[in-house]
């Protein structure tokens, strides 16, 4: 049987019960397999904590990652530095001609 190139699971921890209410974890996982080569890149971040009461009644509690949120924030400073490079130096070559 072949592997998928890309996965994205959501799986489910071990449930924790806290007075009358039950807490269950929950993370995602994107898994990178490239091919016949071999290794992978696994990446799991948090997902939701879902909250059942006495009642039987689920809420979902999404959880923000707050990893990722960092990580696009230094990919656009990232981005607009470069940016900003390329153009102070295109007009400082312009400014020498």
């Amino acid at each position: 049987m072949r592997r998928a190139l890309i996965t994205n699971r959501i799986k489910t921890g071990k449930t924790i019960r806290v007075g009358r209410m039950r807490f269950t974890p929950q993370s995602k996982s994107l898994t990178l397999r490239p091919g016949r080569l071999k290794g992978f890149f696994i990446w799991s971040r948090p997902h939701a904590i879902l909250l059942e009461d006495e009642q039987g009644v689920v809420r979902i509690l999404a959880v923000p990652d707050l990893t990722r949120r960092l990580q696009f924030i230094a990919f656009g400073f990232g981005l607009a530095s470069g940016v900003l490079a390329l153009f102070l130096s295109r007009m400082i070559s312009r400014e020498e001609a």
